[in-house]
């Protein structure tokens, strides 16, 4: 139905709107305040009004019906009711609003078919009352709204709520049945013994047969009052239940679900992205969601459809889209490295910092905390990952930044000794010119020879406090070309040379734990290590005025 979204603020100043495809699973992310729910809010009202002024959302191109897809609309939504009879030209149709209640629409055929022949006047009417239609969006309040118990009614005639609509509709109440129960364990019921009411509980068991479940016999009565009322259950299990039940009760085509992962544990967050990714193409339907939760982005990249992620960022009035294409992300999540780094993750914050290693990443995390937390000089918003080492660093560092992600890397001061294509690959992925990348591996060759002069252990023995005074400004020039690109290196050696007034020794996580206990963990007590001017406390600040700008 929709064949592409245009978003305003494209991948660079001389893109002016960035392209999605409709046919593939969209997910929006990025900080808060960027304009995640915004976008959702605007595509929904696109179809009610196209002449706004959007402020991310620049067009939609729309695939148009045929008159038989047409016709079966008709068929499909008319009005069972003997109170909504047409004139010629005319129809009754269902219309879904947002709280699960279907209320009568009155179409005027002729209208919709002048559109459909060019008419552009009556563009406007095709859009709210065809593709408007199939159109679904949920948000925080709306996924509760749709467990709640809901008139029962005639039947025989049209259904005036969506559990109605499932109560009468087998297979979709099976679907969901299935669902529910791989979710929790219980199976999905409507009870209609109250009479006046339909009432979603979840039962230990299924009905054995359709009878105990829709019945108003002993045995169904039985059934329903041994089985649990939603409403007495956990906002993530009525979450859950809400969004499944919203979105399999019908055929929206058009489904826009803001911050699916409300309330839901993540093994429930990924299980929704799955089943949600599942059943877009199945009913070639646009999904497009909002999220903070990389387990949603995981299920519905398990899902194996094809999920295009855009992340949008505002910062000093400035709007943002980038956007991370199928092929690449599937790329990114065949890498081993990148899945165990819980490399989705940094898709929901300002900064990334990658370290060499996961004793690193503790150390510089902590570091960071304690700067943010006396005298906020620390970065905010950021997280931490590792690789495996210096060499692999620019296999998270360049799909990031790619991203429009801001990107640091803290190395060891002997990468000065990697060159060639390791040395490349590291300078590429931090998008340093390719012009400047050879002289600055002539000055790496140049700084490598100044400590191996030196015969000393460049890591171990003091780093740039080995070398003779024009040696030290050389290596310096160094490390703050590379700074300027987001290459942090240590600059007496390692992680261990910091904080060397603590006299630990040791290396890697044993180190770790002995300088972590030196901090000190209660804020409160006298020992307890907070910042000062100097050591790692003015490395982390630098990297900090480094993400600022």
């Amino acid at each position: 139905m929709i064949e592409t979204i245009y978003v305003k603020h494209g991948q660079s100043t001389s893109q002016l709107t960035l392209p999605i495809e409709g046919d593939k699973i969209t997910i929006f992310v990025g900080p808060n305040n960027s304009g995640k729910s915004l976008i959702l809010r605007e595509i929904e009202s696109y179809f009610n009004n196209i002449s706004q002024d959007f402020k991310l959302l620049e067009n939609i191109d729309l695939k148009m019906p045929t008159p038989e897809e047409l016709n079966n609309y008709y068929e499909y939504f008319k009005m069972n009711d003997s109170r909504y009879v047409s004139n010629p030209g005319y129809v009754y149709l269902m219309k879904r609003t947002v709280d699960g209640k279907i209320e009568p629409l009155h179409i005027n055929k002729h209208l919709i078919e002048n559109a459909l022949s060019g008419d552009k006047s009556h563009y406007q009417y095709l859009l709210q009352h065809y593709h408007g239609m199939f159109l679904l969006r949920l948000d925080g309040s709306t996924r509760f709204n749709l467990t709640s118990p809901q008139e029962g009614g005639d039947l025989g005639a049209s259904p005036s709520n969506i559990l109605m609509a499932l109560f009468i509709n087998d297979e979709s109440r099976l679907k969901i049945r299935e669902i529910i129960a791989d979710a929790f364990g219980k199976y999905f019921v409507i009870d209609p013994t109250s009479m006046l009411t339909l009432r979603i509980k979840l039962s230990d068991n299924p009905p054995v047969d359709k009878s105990e479940e829709q019945a108003l016999d002993f045995r169904a009565r039985k059934f329903h009052n041994e089985a649990m009322d939603i409403k007495d259950l956990s906002d993530g299990i009525k979450a859950f239940t809400g969004i499944v039940t919203s979105v399999f009760s019908g055929d929206s085509k058009i489904i826009l679900i803001d911050e699916p992962e409300a309330f839901l544990h993540p093994p429930l967050a990924r299980k929704l992205g799955l089943r949600l990714a599942q059943l877009a193409p199945e009913r070639n339907a646009t999904l497009v969601a909002a999220t903070h939760s990389s387990d949603f982005i995981m299920g519905c990249i398990q899902s194996g459809k094809e999920v295009n992620i855009i992340r949008l960022t505002y910062q000093d009035g400035v709007s943002s889209a980038k956007l991370l294409p199928s092929s690449d992300l599937t790329s990114l999540m065949k890498d081993p490295l990148l899945r165990s780094t819980g490399v989705l993750s940094s898709l929901f914050h300002d900064t990334v910092i990658i370290t060499e290693s996961d004793a690193d990443r503790a150390f510089y995390q902590e570091i960071n905390e304690r700067l943010i937390s006396f005298g906020n000089k620390g970065l905010n918003s950021c997280l931490f990952l590792n690789a495996q080492n210096k060499q692999t660093i620019y296999r998270i560092l360049g799909p990031l930044r790619n991203l429009g992600i801001r990107t640091a890397a803290i190395v060891d001061i002997d990468v000065v000794k990697e060159g060639g294509q390791v040395w490349a690959n590291l300078l590429r992925s931090a998008h340093v010119p390719s012009t400047l990348i050879e002289p600055l591996n002539i000055l790496r060759n140049d700084v490598k020879q100044y400590f191996q002069n030196t015969g000393r252990n460049m890591k171990r023995d003091g780093g740039i406090q080995l070398l003779e005074e024009d040696e030290k400004a050389a290596c310096q020039n160094l490390f703050d070309q590379l700074a300027s690109y987001g290459i942090f290196i240590i600059p007496n050696g390692e992680l261990e040379s910091w904080l060397k007034n603590f006299g630990v020794a040791g290396h890697g996580p044993a180190w770790l734990m002995s300088i972590f206990e030196k901090m000190g963990s209660n804020p409160d007590d006298t020992d307890y290590v907070k910042p000062f001017n100097g050591d790692v406390w003015g490395f982390i600040e630098k990297i900090a005025k480094w993400s600022d700008k």
